[in-house]
């Protein structure tokens, strides 16, 4: 549910085009979009959570790339 939460707040379009076009973007249906935004509406802590977590997982994996690059030359 976060990754599609997470997906819709970078997207460019809002409302219900929002809906359908990350549907489309992401291969499910409208109702799976609705149901992890609804699910978000509900426990945004957790799914906020969730987010916030995998951004210092990606942050950290970037610093560690970007020192074995420097290591390599």
């Amino acid at each position: 549910m976060w990754e599609v939460v997470a997906a819709a707040r970078a997207a460019p379009e809002r409302g219900e085009e929002l809906v359908r076009a990350l549907a489309a973007r992401i291969g499910t249906s409208v109702e799976r979009v609705r149901t992890a935004v609804g699910y978000c509406g509900e426990f945004p802590e957790e799914i906020n959570g969730f987010i916030a977590a995998n951004e210092r997982e990606a942050e950290q994996l970037e610093r560690a790339l970007e020192n074995e690059r420097r290591l390599l030359g």
